[in-house]
């Protein structure tokens, strides 16, 4: 008999991947569960689905822009690009939820399977099963009516991308806090007083655009100052070092969570804006609407 573990790792790998995602497959069959997330970066083959008879719909996870799924995978199926940081597992399923939702490729009620693994390992590992409404409170305190505009855009998936960054990376080897609002100029106006020069005053749109390459070092830099980022629903920044002059006695943060927060929420209370702030202290995200907490992500520690 032989018992020596298997000298080729990669082979070994693969194996352990198709059995996993043919056990997922299975499992939501016998839950008669429709719907299954997966993370396509973390498969070394996705002609793993390919050759599988599904009944159920797939939603792709993707962090990177390069990432092409094969061309005859089914127009049912669904890609969502998410950022390509080294989030934890739960992280990177409840942005692909949050997106999914507000997309209009999930309903709320809905439960679904997820099959993810380390980001950047290239290996599936996990199968979570997840109701958004009854797993994720974050969800629960948003009045859905379809779906919220701002947040199914690519300004707010940029300035989530942006938020993480400065979260892992910092600034020159330091953690970084800081705070971005994303919502109508006219809307936000009254609410916003200026602390310093704004460093954007007087540039062209393509300069302030969130998408432009550059533009992640361009927000390191003004991270330092005291304040917060305001951005338009075009998904140009209007301003930098903003501070936010708004007030709800409906907000109510839990314990840890500092004015830098409850700034950040006031403004979502009196406005329908968005509002995201990155943490100094701990490096999560977390995104506001309506005055609470929609989401919070938080960088992997099994990497």
């Amino acid at each position: 008999m032989n018992n020596k573990p298997n000298s080729n790792p990669i082979q070994s790998e693969h194996r352990e991947a198709r059995q996993l995602v043919q056990s997922a497959f299975n499992l939501a069959q016998q839950l008669s569960i429709r719907t299954v997330i997966i993370q396509a970066d973390e498969m070394s083959d996705v002609r793993l689905i390919q050759k599988m008879e599904l009944t159920q719909r797939l939603i792709w996870l993707v962090r990177k822009e390069e990432f092409d799924l094969p061309a005859d995978i089914s127009a049912e199926q669904k890609q969502l690009q998410i950022p390509d940081t080294g989030l934890s597992r739960m992280s990177q399923i409840k942005i692909g939820l949050f997106l999914a939702i507000f997309n209009g490729f999930l309903e709320i009620e809905e439960t679904v399977l997820c099959v993810c693994g380390v980001a950047g390992s290239e290996r599936l590992d996990t199968i979570l099963i997840a109701n958004p409404k009854r797993d994720f409170p974050w969800l629960e305190s948003v009045k859905f009516d379809g779906r919220v505009p701002l947040l199914a855009t690519k300004t707010f998936a940029r300035l989530i991308d942006i938020a993480l960054r400065i979260a892992a990376e910092g600034r020159e080897g330091r953690p970084v806090g800081t705070a971005f609002v994303l919502g109508s100029q006219s809307e936000l106006r009254p609410h916003l007083r200026q602390l310093v020069l704004n460093p954007f005053a007087g540039h062209r749109p393509n300069r302030r655009d969130v998408q432009a390459p550059n533009m992640v070092d361009t927000i390191r830099e003004f991270a330092a100052l005291d304040g917060a980022f305001v951005v338009s629903r075009t998904g140009k920044f209007i301003s930098a070092g903003t501070y936010l002059d708004a007030s709800s006695s409906r907000i109510k943060l839990r314990s840890g969570l500092g004015a830098r927060h409850r700034a950040a929420a006031s403004i979502t209370a009196v406005t329908n804006s968005v509002s995201i702030v990155v943490s100094s202290s701990s490096r999560h995200v977390t995104v506001f609407h309506q005055g609470r907490i929609l989401l919070e992500l938080e960088e992997a520690r099994d990497k």
